[in-house]
């Protein structure tokens, strides 16, 4: 993760379009040395566009106090974190989230995850979410209503 030279015991600073992102972060690493994060951000973010792209060595994260009041785009949030195990989202507030395409794109390790918290009538693009997600079964996807976008995104998964 660029920045990684910023952290100490209680922060690290990441910037995001050229904007400052405070937040705090709890890890905790096992004996593989595998990083477990948490993240409590300050900032109300906008667009969380490719955030974490990159980040292999992440094998979770809990982002149920991820402010995304105003959070319109997630797209490609996630990409090519292929050791990412599980994630939290647990999001509070996800009315304004139009774009969540390729959000998960090569996550391979990824075995289950819960959208529920995502009203899909709201969202305008999906495409490639799960793409690559070799891990990941259609059984293991938690999601509410019935909306056809994210069902075909889902069949695409392997059962």
């Amino acid at each position: 993760m660029e920045g990684k030279d910023n952290i100490n015991e209680n922060n690290i600073d990441i910037y995001i379009n050229d904007n400052k992102i405070k937040f705090d972060y709890k890890y905790k690493s096992n004996e593989r040395g595998d990083i477990k994060v948490k993240f409590i951000f300050r900032n109300l973010l906008t667009i969380t566009y490719q955030m974490f792209r990159d980040c292999k060595s992440l094998i979770s994260i809990d982002l149920s106090s991820f402010d995304t009041t105003n959070v319109s785009n997630m797209g490609f949030m996630f990409m090519e974190c292929s050791f990412l195990e599980s994630i939290d989202l647990s999001l509070h507030n996800t009315t304004n989230i139009k774009d969540i395409s390729s959000m998960f794109w090569r996550c391979s390790s990824l075995r289950s995850i819960d959208l529920s918290s995502f009203n899909p009538a709201n969202i305008n693009s999906m495409v490639c979410l799960f793409y690559k997600c070799s891990s990941l079964k259609k059984e293991n996807v938690k999601f509410k209503n019935s909306d056809k976008k994210l069902i075909s995104e889902i069949n695409q998964l392997s059962n």
